[in-house]
């Protein structure tokens, strides 16, 4: 930064320097903030995905701060523009694909569970907030401890209390249960999911990984799942990918089907898994 190397290196950080921000959670400068960020980060986990991520949280900030009369500064939808712009960030980088949506991911929701710890935490938020994070529930859970950079103790206190609770609701809805099936069971072994599923911190009693033969997994998609359209033999050469939801009851009846990646379609999925527990 001194050297005037991070405008070169990461434009988009490099406009954070000097930038105020209302201190309520945060440092007072967006720059510092998210170094200490990084900081906090690195001292809660050695993954680099999530360092990266505590990196570009806040990417947004100077393009969406506003000030207003009575709350001081605003970053108002700087979570939704921040993953738009590491679109850009990435092909500039030359990230991969599965680090993009990592980031982008982790960007989009880091305010969900802040905001949970703030207000009352309702069982909806938390289902709501499990689907859309996945697999990367714990890294954002970790980001968002490490984004609490505020020096007043009595704060910080009175939100990790809230955010145990939000954490801990996560663990305790039994009714909720999750399965993935791998669509390259060729590639992953039941070691290879169990590492994965440790280095993701995944819940045994909550989510499931298998994978199996090729074919029965194929046909399970296309006939009992109905998740693929395309037709396929389970072959070398045949691929089926799906970022449907699959809502399966407790008589392994098929509820509802929705697309991952609408957040409309979640909503309803969330709604639906409500009415479904009521009716037990």
């Amino acid at each position: 930064q001194k050297n005037r190397l991070m405008k070169i290196i990461f434009p988009e950080i490099d406009t954070m320097y000097g930038m105020e921000q209302t201190p309520e959670w945060h440092h007072k400068d967006i720059f510092a903030h998210t170094m200490q960020v990084v900081d906090n980060a690195a001292n809660l986990s050695y993954k680099m995905e999530i360092r990266f991520a505590a990196l570009v949280h806040d990417i947004a900030k100077p393009n969406t701060r506003r000030v207003d009369k009575n709350r001081g500064y605003t970053f108002h939808g700087h979570d939704a523009v921040g993953e738009r712009m590491l679109n850009k960030v990435s092909r500039r980088m030359k990230l991969s694909n599965r680090l993009k949506r990592y980031l982008k991911k982790l960007t989009k929701l880091h305010l969900r569970p802040i905001a949970l710890a703030k207000d009352i935490v309702t069982d909806s938020a938390i289902r709501r907030l499990m689907v859309e994070s996945g697999d990367d529930i714990d890294d954002l859970m970790t980001l968002c401890r490490a984004d609490i950079t505020t020096k007043n103790p009595n704060r910080v206190k009175k939100y990790l209390r809230n955010f145990d609770l939000v954490e801990e609701k996560i663990k305790n809805d039994s009714d909720i249960l999750l399965l993935s099936f791998s669509v390259t069971p060729e590639i992953d072994s039941v070691e290879q999911l169990k590492k994965y599923a440790l280095e993701k911190n995944v819940i045994d009693s909550k989510w499931n990984l298998v994978t199996g033969n090729k074919k029965d997994i194929y046909n399970l998609a296309r006939t009992s799942y109905l998740v693929a359209k395309t037709n396929g033999d389970g072959g070398k050469y045949d691929m089926i990918h799906t970022e449907n939801f699959v809502l399966v009851d407790k008589e392994k009846r098929i509820r509802g089907f929705y697309d991952g990646t609408n957040s409309k379609e979640m909503d309803q999925l969330l709604n639906d898994i409500k009415i479904l527990k009521n009716s037990y």
